[in-house]
């Protein structure tokens, strides 16, 4: 490997250990170092090892957008099928809804795939993000003419008009009039050759759905004379074939045209029919995608020999697609000795890291982690099985075992501070702080500014509470790192510490240097809140609002104090700016309806807490003012009433606070006395404070009263209830 490899891969192994087994203690932080190394090998050209990370990260944080993104880059480069790519789009559609790109590129995937009843959400999520867009229109009109819905009553009608050629073409495919169609991609194709293609798409989704071949069949014979290249009607023709199960017809698809066209066609047979050895026969100089598709395909049946031929006659230009099946041929003929020396020779790698590389894509049953381990114990390159066995150890739960695997690596290679600090990590993680801070002060002998070792021992400083040394070591930290980690761990050695005025002069500090981070202004804010400068701490947050716009976090602090300093007119305008900017957080809609409760302004608060469930109510910090509030406000929603008294009553009671409960789940009681689940979780209250004979007639006054068609609680509930109060009979 050259020099920049050796280095991509010394840091990605720090990466990984360390994000194994540092501070990343929650699974979104771990998918962000996850993350990072899998863009590091994607930047390297690794994409086998960058997919790996980024599964890594998914399975951390299945919603990480970060690690999402970068599988669907690899999926990309790897030319992965639809199959893995839509479930990569439809996740990150989901985490990002507003990005129109993605949106619009989900749409297509899936009307390429055959699937436009799947494709019309996001076809308007991308209209609605764009309004006033013709593509995104067009796209709309499109999808709803595969679907079998007419385009005219969509709003997508209203942006293309009555005469847009692709609005026009989507009525005519929904009245089945394939005469005016053909007219119409007659008119695009005047106007812009490539728009003739939209004919074959249409016809490609209707062959795939499986719907009305014979319409699909006319689509195409009026798409047919408009094609710029005639072999491309061929091949859907062909596909119509396959679809219908005519093999012989598809094979006839095969003859005449250009080597381009047959050899398309005939992977076309290959892929979809499973036809591969035929279509290699069919054609007379077969490319190298075909022949690649025929090998895996033989490779797959287990026919080795008639592999090993398709990959002989492969031209030298496909010499990487046949290094690969070379190696995977080896595999599966049980010679890996072979396959460790083939994918040495592609990589350079040494022997060693090529097995490494092998068994780590095979996974490592018992057999396979004895050899890692042997080759660990004799290898300089020992990274990948580092990684694994590390990665396994904690996943059972023994760190003990890491910390040892870890540690011996260390003393082998005793420059490589990154294998002694994560082995620092193990340690702490196993409970032995003495052996884990003998290490890390190891590393700071070797490099006294070294940021992980000061970084660590900090951590353990403050874990132990020897806040002085936490101080002194985050001050030195901050010489020689910046980054956010480092400052977070200096506020938290200096707030426990009790040094407000010190963190306040050095958040200021930041400040005036043009540090802009979120953390910053809330802890600012803080301080002054509990030094009573309510002016400064209305400021700071003003200041967050406007450097971090896409924070609620900013709208509810500035609203609330605003409130606090008796400036309703000023928080209302808060809240309300904060509700356009963010229509579905509920704490803003809440803050908003607590300050219309508190100005009576019932019949405004009302709408925003009609509109709001019940458990979200109950989560505002302010939910029992608010609370009290709406039940003197809706005298004539009882059931809305009792369901949010009987949320506090549950709420008191998980916090032990029975008497509360009791007094909240009787105001419930008395708006709806003759309703389940209120005297259910009236019985389980008295029941926690004893009152056993009161719960008995609670619970069966609720079994009594089943069934409810509007009752969560069910029979076996409260009578499971009821057994604990009541004796089976016995016989006499």
């Amino acid at each position: 490997m050259g020099d920049r490899s050796r280095a991509i891969g010394l840091l990605c192994l720090l990466g990984c250990v360390l994000g194994l087994l540092s501070a990343c203690e929650n699974a979104a932080e771990r998918a962000e170092k996850f993350t990072e190394l899998g863009n590091a090998y994607l930047q390297e050209g690794d994409t086998f090892r960058a997919r790996i990370q980024f599964d890594n990260a998914l399975r951390a944080d299945t919603k990480h957008e970060g690690a999402l993104r970068g599988a669907l880059e690899v999926a990309d480069i790897e030319d992965a099928p639809t199959g893995r790519t839509i479930p990569l789009l439809e996740k990150l559609v989901a985490v990002s809804p507003t990005d129109i790109v993605l949106q619009s590129r989900l749409a297509d995937t899936l009307i390429a795939g055959g699937t436009p009843f799947a494709a019309l959400a996001p076809a308007e999520a991308s209209l609605a993000l764009a309004p006033q867009s013709a593509d995104a229109a067009r796209r709309v009109a499109l999808v709803l003419a595969l679907t079998g819905n007419d385009p005219r009553a969509s709003p997508a009608a209203d942006l293309l008009g009555p005469d847009d050629p692709v609005g026009r073409l989507g009525v005519a495919l929904k009245g089945g009039s394939e005469g005016t169609a053909q007219e119409i991609l007659t008119q695009l194709r005047q106007s812009d050759p490539e728009n003739a293609s939209l004919g074959l798409a249409l016809a490609d989704s209707l062959i795939w759905q499986g719907r009305d071949p014979d319409r699909a069949d006319r689509l195409l014979a009026a798409v047919e004379p408009l094609l710029i290249d005639p072999n491309a009607a061929s091949l859907k023709r062909a596909e119509l074939a396959l679809a219908r199960g005519d093999l012989a017809r598809a094979r006839s698809f095969l003859r005449g045209g250009s080597m381009d066209s047959l050899n398309a066609r005939a992977q076309l047979l290959c892929r979809q029919a499973g036809q591969c050895a035929v279509a290699v026969k069919e054609v007379r100089a077969p490319s190298a995608a075909l022949l690649t598709a025929a090998a895996r395909e033989a490779l797959g049946a287990g026919r080795y020999t008639e592999a090993e031929e398709y990959l002989q006659r492969l031209p030298g230009t496909a010499a990487a697609e046949r290094s690969v099946l070379d190696i995977q041929l080896a595999l599966a003929r049980g010679q890996t000795q072979a396959a460790v020396t083939a994918l040495a020779a592609v990589r350079g790698d040494s022997p060693d890291l090529a097995a490494l590389r092998i068994l780590a894509a095979e996974g490592a049953d018992a057999e396979k982690r004895a050899a890692l381990r042997r080759i660990v114990d004799r290898s300089a390159e020992a990274t990948i099985a580092v990684e694994y066995l590390v990665a396994e150890a904690l996943a059972a739960g023994d760190a003990d075992q890491a910390a040892a695997l870890l540690h011996r690596m260390a003393r082998r290679f005793p420059s490589r501070i990154d294998l002694t600090l994560a082995a620092a990590e193990a340690y702490r993680r196993s409970g032995d702080f003495a052996q884990a801070k003998a290490l890390a002060a190891r590393v700071r002998r070797l490099n006294p500014a070294a940021p992980g070792a000061l970084r660590f021992l900090a951590s353990l400083a403050m874990e132990e509470g020897k806040l002085s040394a936490a101080r002194r070591l985050t001050e030195a930290l901050i010489e020689v790192d910046t980054h956010d980690p480092a400052r977070q761990l200096r506020i938290e050695a200096l707030k426990r510490s009790g040094q407000s005025d010190r963190l306040t002069a050095l958040l200021e500090a930041w400040r005036a240097e043009g540090v802009s981070r979120p953390y910053l202004y809330r802890e600012l804010a803080e301080i002054y809140g509990r030094t009573g400068k309510s002016e400064r701490q209305l400021s700071v947050l003003q200041a967050g609002r406007s450097a971090f716009p896409s924070l609620p976090y900013f709208v509810i602090e500035t609203a609330t104090l605003q409130s606090q300093l008796g400036r309703t007119g000023a928080a209302e305008t808060t809240w309300r700016n904060g509700l356009a900017a963010f229509e579905n957080s509920q704490a803003i809609r809440i803050g908003l309806a607590n300050l219309l409760m508190a100005q009576e302004r019932r019949s405004e608060a009302l709408r925003f807490v009609l509109e709001t469930p019940v458990g979200e109510l109950l989560k505002a910090p302010s939910s029992p003012q608010l609370v009290e509030r709406i039940d003197r406000a809706l005298p004539s929603h009882p059931v809305l009433s009792a369901a949010i008294w009987r949320g506090l009553a549950r709420q008191q009671m998980d916090r032990g606070e029975t008497s509360a409960a009791a007094q909240l789940i009787a105001r419930s009681l008395q708006l709806m006395p003759n309703d389940p689940d209120t005297l259910y979780w009236a019985g389980q209250i008295q029941a926690a404070r004893n009152e056993w004979g009161e719960a008995e007639e609670s619970w069966r006054q609720a079994l009594a009263l089943l069934p409810d068609t509007g009752a969560t609680v069910t029979e076996g509930e409260i009578r499971a209830r009821l057994d604990r109060v009541t004796p089976p009979a016995t016989d006499p």
